[in-house]
């Protein structure tokens, strides 16, 4: 596994996270345990580093995992997050809200992702001023292999984002 430190509101660290270099070793991520500090339906990875950007830019892109959100900052989208393998809370939609004011869910293009991008419109629904974006990747498609396979079309997709109606109705 290679290992991920978690970095909290003031950059010490929180936790860490080991993910899997090959797909026998499941699960695919390993997190540390909930802690004082720790707390996973809570943490966003990557915050920390990309507040800068986001507060810049008033908006964030989320994605699900921490090498898809690496992947992103490294083809230069400073503003990328990841939830870290679980599930999009209310409390992360709190805690980027305060952040930006519009938000760009970039989830993989399996079903697992269109089941955690849909879980979560019930509560965009009820913030009607949030600007909720969503991207479409392929069914093969993560943020990190399209990033390293084809940037353009990665960007491409990206400016083709959808509000959350539209995205439902796809």
């Amino acid at each position: 596994r290679i290992i991920f430190p978690f970095y909290g509101d003031r950059g010490d660290i929180v936790g860490f996270t080991g993910r899997a270099l090959t797909n026998e070793n499941q699960p695919k991520y390993l997190n540390s345990p909930e802690t004082i500090l720790f707390h996973k339906s809570s943490f966003i990875f990557g915050l920390y580093q990309a507040k800068s950007s986001i507060k810049a830019a008033r908006r964030v892109y989320v994605v699900e995992g921490q090498v898809d959100c690496l992947s992103c900052v490294q083809a230069g989208l400073l503003n990328t997050v990841a939830v870290s393998g679980t599930a999009f809370t209310p409390r992360h939609l709190e805690i980027l809200r305060r952040q930006a004011d519009s938000l760009i869910f970039i989830f993989d293009g399996d079903q697992a992702g269109k089941n955690a991008a849909l879980r979560i419109m019930p509560d965009l629904v009820a913030l009607p001023e949030t600007q909720a974006r969503f991207v479409l990747l392929a069914p093969d498609q993560d943020p990190d292999s399209l990033v390293r396979q084809d940037q353009a079309q990665f960007f491409s997709l990206i400016e083709k984002h959808l509000d959350w109606f539209d995205y439902i109705l796809q």
